[in-house]
């Protein structure tokens, strides 16, 4: 399987949904999380929301976890993707690399 099949993002109408350089360029440009970067930071972010669950920090946190959920889930349904097929994406794509 080529790296571009293995991600795990559910929009699939990126032109550069796959190409990770091109993606995180992108999302670097918009200061925006990518998938990738979203999902390895939403433990970190959850736990920040059960320490001080109050904080201005925790309430960010809670509104960003909603919006980029919400905005997800609606792409998955979009293109008829599962969270089953998510979670194999995700750890195809984390095993991908060699070190």
């Amino acid at each position: 399987m080529e790296k571009n099949e293995l991600c795990a993002c559910p929009n699939l109408d990126c032109i550069n949904h796959g190409y990770c350089d091109k993606c995180n360029s992108r999302h670097l440009k918009t200061a925006h999380l990518n998938y990738c970067n979203f999902i390895a930071h939403l433990p970190f972010m959850e736990d920040s929301i059960k320490a001080s669950p109050e904080s201005p920090t925790a309430l960010r946190f809670s509104k960003l976890i909603e919006a980029r959920n919400g905005a997800y889930a609606k792409l998955m349904e979009k293109h008829s993707l599962t969270p089953e097929g998510q979670k194999q994406k995700l750890e195809a794509m984390t095993n991908y690399s060699e070190h």
